[in-house]
This record gives C-alpha cells, sequence and structure tokens, in this order.
C-alpha cells in the first residue's frame, strides 16, 4: 500500500513540474515588435516570430503546451522566446520549435529555430508535417493559410 501511495505522489509531482504553455503580458521593452525587427530590444536572442493567417490558431493554444511568448496586438503575429523543449498545441495543429545557434567564426551567430507544423491525426500529439522552416532572426513564419 505504501508503495502505491509514494508512486502516486511521484506522479502528481512530476505532472506539476511540466512547464505550461503562457501568454507573457507585454510591456514597452516585452512584446512582439522587441524580438520581431531588426532595432528591438531583443532582436539578438533565440526566438521565432510568427505571422498566424487568423488569431484562431493562437486561441486554441494553452493545455499540452510548453512555451513563453508574447501576442501581437493583431493576436496575428506573435513570437516563441527560447524554452529547451517548445511546443504549441492547438485543437487541431502543434507546431513545434527548437532552437538552435549556427557558429560562423569571425561574424555575430545567427540564432535560429527549426520549426514543424503538423495537422493532428487523432493521437495525443502526434500528426502528419504541413510545413517545415529554418526561421533565423529577422525572419518571420507565416504559418499555413489552413490553419485559419
Amino acid at each position: 500500500m505504501q508503495f502505491k501511495t509514494l508512486f502516486l505522489a511521484a506522479v502528481a509531482l512530476a505532472s506539476t513540474s511540466m512547464v505550461a504553455g503562457k501568454w507573457l503580458p507585454t510591456s514597452a521593452n516585452e512584446n512582439y515588435w522587441q524580438y520581431c525587427r531588426s532595432d528591438g530590444a531583443h532582436f539578438d536572442t533565440l526566438h521565432a516570430c510568427f505571422q498566424a493567417p487568423s488569431g484562431s490558431f493562437v486561441r486554441q493554444v494553452a493545455g499540452q503546451s510548453g512555451f513563453t511568448g508574447y501576442l501581437g496586438s493583431d493576436l496575428n503575429h506573435f513570437v516563441v522566446t527560447y524554452e529547451e523543449d517548445t511546443t504549441l498545441v492547438g485543437t487541431k495543429y502543434i507546431v513545434n520549435i527548437e532552437f538552435f545557434v549556427v557558429p560562423q567564426p569571425g561574424v555575430n551567430d545567427p540564432k535560429c529555430a527549426g520549426v514543424t507544423v503538423l495537422e493532428k491525426t487523432g493521437r495525443k500529439n502526434e500528426g502528419i508535417v504541413i510545413a517545415q522552416q529554418t526561421v533565423c532572426k529577422g525572419d518571420i513564419m507565416k504559418l499555413p493559410q489552413q490553419m485559419a
């Protein structure tokens, strides 16, 4: 009986340590444009900028997601900031993001993200790839129109 109780407690602790998706509050220094515009204060950091065909995908993201980011004022634009495991899970689509730096001797190393967009197939967090793109600082990935 003690083993069963210990196991349930361990599962509960593991569940509470998981990162949930979070849109952060914006301010003059912390917002979409400070990351995604070349003169922005956070332009030279690991992040990925996006333009969605509508705000509907953004409104669906939560629950099983693991990310932090800022919404643009129109809800069609958003930036996801660096975290080791970054996933935005919506009702029909999943966006996986892997951040990395491309080493180039003698230049400021480009900070990039490999983005994979999946259309869910019914299995939990699995799907068919509908878009893949490498997004480096200065790039804004346009999400597929079917995500509207």
